[in-house]
């Protein structure tokens, strides 16, 4: 959720050097949707004539080749999955931006189909989509820390890491999570509600519910302290000292995580003298 709030607009560019603009656009939209449902090997390029209603001559001519076509389709999304990082420094236009997905998520939803498909079938496109992602987090990580916007992070490269990942697993598991929570708005996997196919995806009624949750957790937490955390933290600690046996801390420090005990083995120990034997 967090890769989607800085998600651009998916309006799609006009092309001013071409007078038949009108049937580029309705062929990038045409194929975004079939590649994005069928993956590329699954799609043709009649099918995606046929969904434009244009000719798939002219698809040839307009861009060359079917790759050719997908790589406009891949260019046209990944300018429109960052938003400008101002953006989210104004609350306004963060309510701007969500209320835009609520009130019109089928306009998204090409979108959203189609950089998921990118991301399971690999290749360049994907891994250069993935890669600028978690680059893109990465300086908003920083920058927000910076500005105040987000408090400091002891991992930023981590964070930015599971930012990126835990918000396209979103877009990964769509149909997981429409098929959990079909039915009905507050039904969910426990309620008896999922038994559809998830072919819908992220419904209005689904991203309304997540929305919220998802903010509530990155502005406040899970838990009410810190003592899990101090707990691994020291779980943390306590592995790395037993990676190095045989240090000073070790060999005379109280018995506990990473410490060595204090009781010399058995076979290290002084022999007894009388009066202990006697």
């Amino acid at each position: 959720m967090f890769s989607l709030l800085n998600m651009r607009s998916i309006g799609t560019p006009a092309n001013p050097d071409r007078d038949d603009r009108d049937s580029d656009e309705r062929i990038l939209h045409a194929a975004l949707e079939l590649f994005g449902q069928n993956g590329f090997d699954g799609t043709s390029v009649r099918a995606i004539a046929a969904q434009a209603e244009v000719s798939a001559a002219l698809i040839i001519h307009h861009f060359g080749s079917k790759e050719g076509l997908r790589a406009e389709c891949d260019t046209f999304v990944s300018e429109r999955l960052t938003r400008d990082r101002s953006e989210m420094e104004n609350p306004a236009r963060v309510q701007e931006g969500i209320e835009a997905w609520l009130r019109e998520p089928t306009r998204y939803r090409v979108l959203l189909d189609y950089t998921a498909r990118m991301l399971l079938d690999g290749g360049e496109a994907g891994t250069a989509l993935f890669d600028r992602m978690f680059q893109d987090t990465r300086t908003l990580v920083t920058e927000y820390a910076a500005g105040g916007l987000m408090r400091p992070v002891e991992d930023p490269d981590m964070v930015a890491m599971l930012l990126t990942t835990q918000g396209l697993s979103t877009l990964v598991f769509q149909r997981h999570i429409a098929r959990a929570f079909a039915g009905t708005a507050g039904g969910g996997p426990d309620s008896g509600s999922g038994d559809g196919d998830g072919d819908e995806g992220l419904t209005p009624e689904i991203l309304r519910r997540m929305v919220l949750p998802t903010i509530d957790l990155y502005t406040h937490g899970l838990y009410r302290d810190d003592s899990i955390l101090t707990a691994t933290r020291a779980a943390l600690s306590g592995a790395a000292g037993e990676a190095e046996p045989g240090t000073p801390e070790q060999a005379t420090g109280p018995p506990g995580p990473g410490h060595a005990s204090v009781t010399p083995p058995h076979s290290a120990r002084p022999a007894p003298t009388p009066e202990e034997t006697s």
